[in-house]
């Protein structure tokens, strides 16, 4: 089960992500600012980056060993369409996320 840390960083990796037109590594993700303040450890890091991609949040590429990846189109039209805020869906906010 995520805790509500756990969230905060899937949630503040999804909004890193956006503000990026590329792919990006799992490092440079983590120096976002608000990732930064939640600074979460390497097992906390990359479990929240594994559950994204579990949950087709972002697409990892590959060849990098896990360590790279974007935005799925479809959220990314989504936080688009929201004015760049992240939209409450169920992977992030609702039952799944609790999982």
């Amino acid at each position: 089960m995520a805790g509500d840390k756990q969230l905060r960083i899937m949630r503040a990796m999804v909004l890193a992500l956006y503000d990026y037109s590329t792919p990006q590594d799992l490092a440079t993700v983590l120096c976002a600012p608000e990732l930064r303040l939640e600074a979460p450890d390497g097992i906390q890091a990359t479990s929240a980056w594994n559950r994204l991609a579990e949950a087709g949040l972002i697409v990892l590429l590959p060849g990098f060993d896990n360590q790279v990846g974007k935005l799925a189109d479809n959220l990314r039209q989504k936080i688009a369409n929201a004015g760049g805020a992240l939209p409450v869906i169920p992977e992030l906010y609702g039952a799944r996320a609790l999982r």
